[in-house]
């Protein structure tokens, strides 16, 4: 995971939460982190647009999104 923190900061517009939302993804197992590495790597001038387009096109993007989701209505009835 260290070299993806270690593009994810290199590229030219990277903010904190870009980060921490790609690492979320990418540590759901080793194939997406693999996946981001490789197009950031592949693609230096990225910006942090291009790597949430390509992170979102990914064919299990929407079900990991929809676990999050899932996640936080279970934390706010609960609250």
């Amino acid at each position: 995971m260290d070299r993806l923190i270690e593009l994810l900061n290199s590229i030219s517009d990277s903010y904190y939460d870009f980060v921490v939302g790609v690492i979320n993804y990418a540590k759901r197992n080793d194939d997406n982190r693999n996946a981001m590495i490789s197009f950031i790597e592949n693609n230096p001038k990225a910006l942090s647009s291009d790597v949430l387009e390509y992170m979102i096109s990914r064919k299990d993007y929407f079900d990991h999104a929809q676990r999050i989701s899932g996640v936080a209505k279970q934390t706010k009835s609960q609250v």
